[in-house]
């Protein structure tokens, strides 16, 4: 599956669009990102040259951070959300299972 297959998804009843940036992006310091959420344009940015394998965590830390934003959140610990990402991540693809149990495997 692509990035372009995963389309819009709601956080907190807001839905965020996804896209796939060709053009370099950096935060207020200068520091060139690989994904940011933009919650004024309510959109998931993800930067489309960096390798295939790193798009999922990119995106599901983004994904995060809209999530704390929307629980009220402003100001959030990058250190805690990657611990997050890839905690979380490292669960659901280790356990399916626990994911069936959870409901979040999609039926048939």
């Amino acid at each position: 599956m692509e990035l372009s297959d995963v389309g819009p998804v709601r956080v907190g009843g807001i839905e965020y669009s996804i896209s796939e940036e060709t053009e370099p992006f950096s935060n207020d310091e200068g520091t060139e990102l690989m994904g940011e959420v933009r919650y004024d344009m309510a959109q998931l940015r993800v930067r489309s040259s960096m390798n295939a394998q790193l798009k999922p965590g990119v995106l599901f830390h983004e994904l995060l951070h809209a999530i704390l934003y929307q629980a009220g959140h402003m100001k959030q610990k990058e250190s805690v959300v990657l611990a997050l990402e890839y905690g979380l991540l490292d669960v659901l693809r280790q356990n399916p299972r626990l994911v069936d149990y959870l409901g979040l495997k999609k039926e048939g």
